[in-house]
């Protein structure tokens, strides 16, 4: 198989994986804001920050595209942080769930491998 088209196929899967961080980010907080009391099932957001992060990460996403390799090391650093701040907030509230643990390691992944996959494209 052309090692192109697997850095091409990783790299689509990096942009991907950026994009669908932006998209729930952007829905979870329209949700919060919209439902007055700023919860989504059993959890409180900050509807407000949830939509900026979804627009960064949606900017993030746009430098991806272009092969900007720094936007995606920003991208799965802070993506990173987000994960664990999240298992140490779920399992203080009591809702730490393994198969979110999963699609965020999944996610995590994902973008990393788009890093190599970046360097690939750009020396063929």
């Amino acid at each position: 198989m052309n090692t192109n088209s697997n850095a091409a196929t990783a790299w689509k899967w990096s942009l991907g994986a950026v994009y669908f961080v932006a998209a729930m980010n952007l829905v979870l907080g329209w949700v919060a804001n919209n439902n007055g009391s700023g919860t989504v099932g059993s959890l409180q957001f900050n509807g407000s920050a949830l939509i900026m992060a979804g627009i960064l990460y949606l900017i993030l996403g746009i430098f991806v595209h272009n092969r900007a390799k720094p936007a995606l090391w920003v991208a799965v650093v802070l993506f990173a942080l987000d994960s664990v701040a999240m298992v140490f907030m779920t399992m203080a509230a009591g809702h730490f769930s393994m198969l979110t643990l999963f699609l965020r390691f999944a996610l995590i992944r994902a973008m990393y491998g788009g890093i190599d996959a970046i360097d690939e494209m750009a020396s063929a």
